[in-house]
């Protein structure tokens, strides 16, 4: 799986519009930029932890859920939206991929849900591939906020769109009802819709890690439900097979590893055999 390494978030605000994160880039990679680094933050409760969590989950699961908190909760007013973009390191590529989306409070989509005096969100999601120098439309350059006078503005929610138009092809966008055509074409670049749905859940709450393994009653229950569907499962998005379940991958093995000995045997009856010839003597 490529790493993450720089996050951007545009114009988002959270604790009932007291916080705004403008437009951060968070960089996780070394000093030297030779590669992504693991990375702890620690923040005091109610600082936002689950919040940034929440939005680095968005460009790879549209409209997901942290703690029991819909994305749509953070949208109050008709005129919000933002911009999370994710860039990560390819594997064994100096190349970068930026992976981002665009969510905006949608009037019109709240009257589908139960709460019909809450607004709704409509998105857009969009990628880009440029070398490990950049590019006008990597992470960091891509224009998504200005200052007039000394005032923060935002981007158009239909930005990143209108400029995936006239970019050649640079930036590609997808519309919130192409989300299936969304997760394959992240599939080809390692970056798997299930194994992010499990980090999804093990954010499900505070103690979600805790919950998330209790249901494994024995480590065989773990290794039956949990490791092994992973494995194939892993399997599968890298070798394309129909048919990856450890069982019929490593019957094949097992079987010439039982002929082999098969014929192991056999040429030791038939030395044994040439030994017991050699021994007699005609009379």
């Amino acid at each position: 799986m490529p790493q993450i390494n720089r996050v951007r978030i545009v114009n988002f605000t959270y604790n009932d519009g007291r916080r705004l994160i403008a437009d951060e880039l968070y960089d996780f990679s070394a000093k030297d930029g030779s590669e992504a680094l693991n990375v702890l933050i620690n923040l005091a409760n109610g600082g936002g932890k689950s919040v940034l969590v929440q939005l680095m989950l968005q460009p790879i699961i549209p409209k997901a859920t942290v703690a029991g908190r819909k994305i749509e909760s953070f949208f109050t007013r008709s005129g919000d939206h933002c911009f999370i973009l994710l860039e990560w390191r390819k594997d064994e590529s100096t190349e970068k991929l930026m992976t981002g989306i665009a969510m905006a409070a949608s009037e019109s989509l709240s009257k589908e849900t139960e709460d019909s005096d809450k607004l709704g969100v409509r998105f857009y999601t969009f990628f880009s591939e440029y070398a490990g120098g950049g590019s006008r439309y990597d992470i960091q350059s891509i224009d998504l906020s200005r200052k007039e006078k000394g005032l923060f503005v935002p981007a158009d929610f239909d930005y990143v769109r209108t400029l995936s138009k006239r970019s050649n092809g640079s930036i590609t966008c997808y519309s919130m009802d192409n989300r299936p055509q969304w997760f394959r074409k992240l599939s080809e670049f390692g970056i798997y819709e299930q194994e992010w749905r499990t980090i999804e859940d093990l954010n499900s709450d505070e103690g979600g890690l805790t919950q998330f393994f209790e249901k494994f009653t024995s480590s065989t229950h773990l290794l039956n439900k949990l490791l092994i569907p992973t494995i194939e499962r892993k399997l599968a998005q890298q070798t394309g097979r129909e048919d990856t379940s450890l069982t019929t991958m490593l019957l094949g093995p097992v079987s010439r590893y039982a002929s082999q000995q098969d014929t192991l045997r056999e040429k030791e009856t038939y030395d044994r055999f040439l030994t017991c010839i050699g021994e007699l003597k005609p009379t």
